[in-house]
């Protein structure tokens, strides 16, 4: 008898060792969903992130914010066009942030299709001026004006490209009608781009 008594509470405890709990149980609220995703992917670990925002959508199916998270993991990882599925579906959602644009935004800019990403750039400072981005190192509002500048003067558009990097440095000016002048335009873009 003493022998059952010992065997059954360590079969139990191995059993819940070996199982471990359940990471998403039915009482995992939305916002909990969301937390843990966010944290995975601050983490890099992706596969982790793109489940919690997967159940999280299949918890709450109207909110965007699982959108943007999955949009944002597919864009790390260069998928590009499964990306642009994400954030598409997500503006058809409630509740959609600064974060969705501004990521749509740096993904449009990697396509070089700068005109849209200065939409996109521009929804999200509408959105948030001062949006930072809290799940990577550095993102801010700051850097979505900077990409409106290189969006613009990739566009041949040296006006509103000196416009919005003098937001970013009122000392600076140039001659952006001349090509000596578009040159320093050119070089302060890319100085900003290192301290921004």
């Amino acid at each position: 008898m003493k022998t059952i008594n010992f065997v059954l509470p360590v079969f139990v405890l191995i059993c819940q060792i070996s199982c471990g709990p359940d990471p998403v149980k039915e009482t995992t609220t939305y916002e909990d969903m969301i937390l843990e995703g966010w944290t995975s992917y601050s983490q890099n670990e992706f596969e982790m992130a793109a489940e919690w925002f997967t159940k999280a959508a299949k918890k709450e199916p109207s909110f965007a914010e699982p959108y943007t998270g999955l949009a944002w993991i597919q864009m790390k990882m260069d998928h590009f066009i499964k990306a642009e599925e994400y954030f598409n579906t997500g503006t058809l959602k409630i509740n959609v942030t600064a974060d969705h644009f501004a990521g749509w935004a740096f993904m449009k800019n990697a396509q070089k299709e700068y005109d849209v990403s200065n939409t996109h750039a521009q929804t999200a400072l509408d959105a948030d001026a001062e949006w930072s981005f809290p799940y990577a190192v550095g993102l801010s509002a700051s850097d979505l004006k900077l990409l409106q500048a290189q969006n613009y003067f990739l566009l041949a558009d040296y006006t509103n490209s000196l416009l919005l990097v003098k937001t970013l440095n009122p000392g600076f000016d140039a001659d952006i009608f001349d090509s000596a002048g578009q040159a320093l335009l050119a070089k302060e873009i890319e100085r900003l781009r290192k301290i921004v």
